[in-house]
């Protein structure tokens, strides 16, 4: 009897294990809901700058460039269509990005705003610095530099063309 008693509680304490360490992943991608994102990215062999517009199924991407004069002027780079499994990996990102912290000796460091916006009103901001790099190292997160990737890579064909 003490041996089915705990073998149940055993059960119980995994169980609840279980449920307690399960992400909870936002919903991105709700209707009548926007987002900018405002990316900056340094190291050692670059630095990039971008704003992504997040509406629906889709993302336009800006490079920024910031001027002496505080002006930030911004090029259209192009829009994407997000797959759902696109959704799923940048869901998964801003999971990550819900963590309290990303410090670390990385010599990458990402600035990040998110502002997400209903029917044209700000409905919340949040600021991020990741320096951790650990972005690199999870696969089934899709993350701003890949997207901003894609949209390179597109232009570069539509250029030979």
């Amino acid at each position: 009897m003490k041996q089915i008693i705990f073998l149940a509680v055993i059960s119980l304490v995994f169980a609840l294990t279980a449920c307690s360490t399960k992400t909870v992943t936002p919903n991105l991608f709700v209707s009548g809901e926007s987002m900018v994102v405002t990316y900056s990215s340094q190291g050692c062999f670059h630095h990039r700058s971008n704003i992504l517009f997040f509406h629906e199924n889709n993302v336009i991407i800006y490079k920024t460039i910031n001027q002496w004069n505080q002006k930030t002027d911004k090029t259209k780079m192009g829009t994407l269509t997000l797959t759902k499994k696109d959704k799923e990996g940048l869901n998964r990102l801003f999971a990550y990005y819900a963590k309290k912290s990303h410090d670390g000796w990385c010599t990458n460091v990402d600035n990040i705003e998110i502002k997400r916006y209903k029917d044209e009103k700000l409905i919340s901001s949040k600021k991020i610095t990741d320096a951790s790099c650990a972005l690199y190292q999870k696969k089934d997160i899709l993350s701003f530099s890949e997207l901003i990737g894609r949209v390179m890579k597109k232009e570069i064909a539509h250029e030979k063309i």
